[in-house]
């Protein structure tokens, strides 16, 4: 999700932008005296998240040290600055500043609150930037109205699409809970996993529909993928009529993770049937 600070210059003087200058600066201190931070911070904020550009300078630059693996710290991060070309006035600022941010940070421990407010506010400036720039097309009438419809239609689509609303994991990261999960399953009378699809075959494959799964039925027109569809939706619902719904959240509660960890497993040699 890009933002171009220039294309709302003309709403700067208005209060009302959304910004916090004292989240941004708890989430830079926080990345400063606890480099982990940076892993919560990457997928979900970007330098062009930040409204104050300097924040947004000092955020790349951490991002880059952390990508070289380096320590984040005041030198390399100054050193980073210097390399992205920042000026020499703007360095000794920036240096002045990180020190700020670092004191300004009492623990880390509520640094998610603030990577969300950072977040946040960059999402509904991108959402003011974009309805400024409908207005001034409407009223200059540059396209029809379907035309027109189909624009704010499309802008409207694109910022929920590029909206994260989940946090990246690592294989190493969900792998536990997934263990966790086959462990209990293994030790019920459960054949499946998640639920029951009304077709064995497809249970071998996929040892149940799973939550959060995003699944594509693709295929040739007039095959018939709108009668399975429904066909399958009418099977599942029956076999899992008497489903244990209080027993299945549980169960359904690392199912995110199921869809990451689980393509591997299918990989790994089964060593009993070699």
């Amino acid at each position: 999700m890009s933002e171009n600070y220039n294309d709302y210059n003309n709403l700067s003087n208005t209060p009302q932008i959304p910004h916090n200058d004292d989240a941004e600066m708890f989430v830079l201190g926080s990345i400063l005296i606890d480099n982990p931070v940076i892993d919560s911070c990457i997928g979900r904020i970007s330098p062009e998240s930040f409204y104050n550009p300097l924040n947004g300078k000092i955020y790349e630059a951490m991002v880059n040290v952390h990508n070289d693996h380096n320590k984040i710290e005041l030198l390399n991060v100054i050193d980073e600055l210097k390399r992205l070309g920042l000026a020499k006035n703007n360095l000794d600022q920036a240096k002045d500043y990180l020190l700020d941010c670092a004191d300004y940070v009492p623990s880390t421990a509520s640094v998610e609150v603030y990577i969300d407010i950072v977040r946040d506010n960059h999402v509904q400036r991108i959402l003011l930037n974009t309805m400024d720039q409908l207005q001034h097309e409407i009223l200059s009438q540059k396209y029809d109205l379907n035309e027109t419809l189909d624009h704010v239609e499309s802008k409207i689509i694109s910022i929920i699409r590029n909206r994260k609303s989940a946090e990246f994991v690592t294989m190493g990261e969900a792998a536990p809970s997934v263990y966790d999960s086959i462990k209990e399953y293994a030790g019920s009378n459960r054949e499946l996993i998640g639920l029951d699809t009304g077709f064995t075959g497809l249970n071998k494959i996929s040892s149940g529909f799973q939550g959060g799964q995003f699944i594509i039925l693709a295929a040739r027109p007039s095959i018939g993928k709108s009668a399975y569809a429904m066909n399958l939706a009418m099977q599942c619902a029956r076999s899992n009529k008497n489903l244990d719904k209080e027993k299945y959240k549980k169960y359904n509660a690392s199912r995110g993770d199921w869809g990451l960890v689980n393509p591997v497993t299918k990989v790994i040699p089964d060593k009993k049937k070699q």
